[in-house]
């Protein structure tokens, strides 16, 4: 399949749903040959069966982030079935929402494990295979919250400002090697992680959330994003359309950290 990614090997994590999913099925119709990688197989296979009836090429990859043995299994697998890695994409994550003071530590840990260790074991293990694959891109999905702080977010924002700065010493490090080093930021995106925020000063976040309304009031642009606008960004910084980019922290918002 011809496309801005022909002949390119990907791995995308958190795979499943939203804005990986998004991805990963881009990735695919610009002729990428993409691995789904998730700890949730039915979904992440569901997204692999979609790109593949498409005319598309991807497989599934389990894959706990958070664990350095299953990355290292997940790029042996690349690895033996295709030889090379050009595209990592790191956007498993997750956000809870609770005052700083009453976050107890294992759900801090959890939050710092999944978006930041899942991040760096990431790089550590695929950066070695894009290097031997000639080079390639690392887009780091971290968010507006790593620019502008929320109220209740104190772990998710913490995490997504790790990130954004990770990735900066992993451009500097991969330039020499051919591989290209960026975060991605999004704002606000109609996606599942939305439900899963939990409680926000004493209510139900999710049944309370009205993102339309929100959107109106806090991004400039006045309207929610989708998963496909940051698939768009995607694409520009894994193709040669960002050969000259690096440590860049690209921030695909509707200008809400404008405000």
């Amino acid at each position: 399949m011809a496309g801005k990614l022909a002949s390119k090997i990907a791995l995308v994590t958190g795979a499943a749903q939203g804005i990986g999913a998004a991805a990963a099925i881009r990735m695919a119709a610009e002729g990428a040959m993409v691995f789904v990688a998730d700890i949730h197989e039915g979904g992440a296979r569901d997204i692999v069966e979609k790109i593949t009836d498409a005319g598309g090429q991807a497989a599934f990859v389990a894959l706990d982030v958070t664990q350095e043995d299953a990355w290292a299994k997940a790029i042996d697998e690349v690895r033996s079935t295709h030889g090379a890695l050009h595209v990592l994409i790191n956007n498993a994550g997750i956000g809870l929402a609770s005052p700083l003071t009453e976050t107890d530590y294992a759900t801090w840990r959890k939050i710092f494990a999944i978006n930041v260790d899942g991040m760096f074991l990431g790089m550590k293990h695929a950066m070695p295979l894009i290097k031997q694959s000639g080079g390639g891109s690392v887009i780091n999905l971290s968010s507006a919250a790593a620019m502008k702080p929320y109220e209740n977010m104190a772990a998710y924002c913490g995490t997504k400002a790790a990130i954004a700065q990770i990735t900066k010493v992993a451009a500097m490090e991969g330039a020499k090697d051919g591989i290209r080093v960026n975060s991605l930021h999004p704002g606000m995106i109609a996606t599942p992680a939305w439900d899963r925020l939990g409680n926000l000063k004493g209510g139900d976040f999710a049944d309370k959330l009205d993102l339309d309304a929100m959107a109106k009031e806090t991004v400039p642009l006045g309207y929610v994003g989708v998963p496909d606008d940051i698939a768009n960004a995607v694409i520009y910084l894994a193709s040669d359309d960002g050969r000259y980019m690096t440590g860049h922290q690209m921030v695909v918002d509707g200008g809400q950290t404008l405000l």
